[in-house]
């Protein structure tokens, strides 16, 4: 097994500005309904906008911080941190770098994204 799990947005699909609220909801109950499944998941890659969906406190970073309890690898990267200015220490994950973002996503065997 070899699956990783690609957040790029705070939103479930595309959506239309108007529907932003509703397509972060249903990423919401996504992340909620993988907890069930941590045990089919290696690693969350989280870039770009993703990275907002690992701050401490969020209903998003609760279920991340679950599937890390549950052995799942969840690596956030380190420009898009720098980007938009957040602080590693508030956030649910490992900083990572693109380079073996890159390398991950090369060598999965199935990549999810929402």
């Amino acid at each position: 097994m070899n699956s990783l799990l690609l957040l790029t947005k705070k939103t479930l699909g595309q959506v239309e500005p108007e529907d932003r609220a509703f397509g972060e909801s249903m990423l919401l109950k996504f992340l909620h309904n993988l907890e069930g499944q941590a045990q089919e998941l290696e690693r969350v890659i989280l870039y770009t906008e993703g990275v907002k969906l690992a701050i401490k406190g969020s209903e998003s970073a609760l279920s991340l911080q679950f599937l890390c309890d549950s052995g799942v690898e969840v690596l956030l990267c380190q420009s898009c941190l720098e980007y938009y200015g957040l602080d590693p220490q508030e956030l649910v994950g490992e900083v990572s770098n693109m380079q073996r973002i890159a390398t991950y996503l090369a060598q999965a065997n199935h990549i999810i994204s929402p």
